[in-house]
């Protein structure tokens, strides 16, 4: 059995191990071509080449900048290209960014970077390859954070999200995985009856890397403190969720997906009524042309 899975964020950390571990413990009969969007082509290719993937398997890496949606662009049509008559089973949008807004982010436009990249570059990537995506049935699976939960006032999140905030970065990030909620929500009802839309959150993992731009003592205090803390997770285990949302044939239980997030423990919890209202997911859903309008 031949399968197709395209992923962002899966050059390193959480996405990297999920993906190493689906490659690695597939059945012998199941085939993977994964096709991975990546900013640095060759760190990639090396890390790939040093997972012991078994060699049935093929790997494509394709140059994303998600921090650009003219790149995001780019990727989406050598994506259509690279399938070349492949079916595209499952995609995988496991990339994110922790940073506060930047005076490049000023100078770039109105959304801090991480607003561009854990939303509205994923968003746009969801538009770009809709058609092929409802054509094939996949398998959508967006990686979240239960930390949507500590938005409680959504009316302050475009002065977060915005590149003139003064947010720390742990509040850009958690304010903008609310909005991806929102957006993968209002996708579950778009695509339904074509494609499963599963949101999953890996838990907390301090060593994903997710903290490089914080900063170096708090880079430091997230890589060898808070591991030891009760409520981390491990890379392992986090992986091993998003794999599971990955593989997951149970179809009662991939119906439960909708308005739910899959735990790291692999149960359905549903989503808090701040993330599901309609007029919070009305506000943050961008069409196709609203993004287009941001290049």
């Amino acid at each position: 059995m031949s399968k197709t899975l395209v992923a962002t964020g899966a050059s390193s950390g959480l996405g990297f191990e999920a993906v190493r571990q689906l490659l690695v413990e597939a059945e012998d009969e199941t085939t993977y071509t994964v096709i991975i969007g990546c900013r640095d082509i060759a760190a990639t290719e090396k890390a790939y080449a040093s997972a012991s993937i078994p060699s049935r398997h093929e790997i494509r890496y394709l140059a994303l900048e998600l921090s650009s949606l003219a790149s995001t662009k780019q990727f989406a049509e050598a994506v259509i290209d690279h399938l070349d008559g492949r079916q595209l089973d499952t995609l995988l949008l496991c990339a994110a960014v922790s940073k506060a807004a930047s005076e490049e982010d000023r100078r770039q436009g109105k959304w801090s970077q991480a607003y561009i990249v854990n939303y509205a570059a994923q968003q746009y990537l969801l538009y770009l390859l809709e058609s092929r995506l409802r054509e094939d049935r996949a398998r959508i699976v967006a990686v979240t954070s239960m930390l949507y939960k500590k938005i409680s006032d959504p009316n302050q999140l475009d002065s977060i999200v915005s590149s003139t905030s003064d947010s720390s970065a742990i509040e850009v990030y958690r304010s903008t995985k609310f909005i991806q909620l929102t957006s993968v929500l209002k996708w579950q009802e778009r695509l339904a009856g074509s494609c499963e839309v599963i949101a999953v959150s890996p838990g907390f993992v301090p060593t994903t890397g997710l903290s490089r731009e914080t900063g170096f003592l708090a880079s430091l205090f997230m890589q060898y403190i808070l591991p030891w803390a009760p409520f981390a997770t491990t890379l392992h285990e986090g992986a091993q969720a998003i794999r599971r949302a990955m593989t997951l044939s149970d179809k009662p239980q991939v119906v439960k997906a909708t308005n739910h997030v899959l735990t790291k423990a692999g149960e359905w919890e549903a989503v808090n009524d701040v993330v599901s209202d309609t007029g919070v997911m009305e506000k943050w859903w961008l069409s196709r042309e609203d993004l287009e309008a941001l290049q």
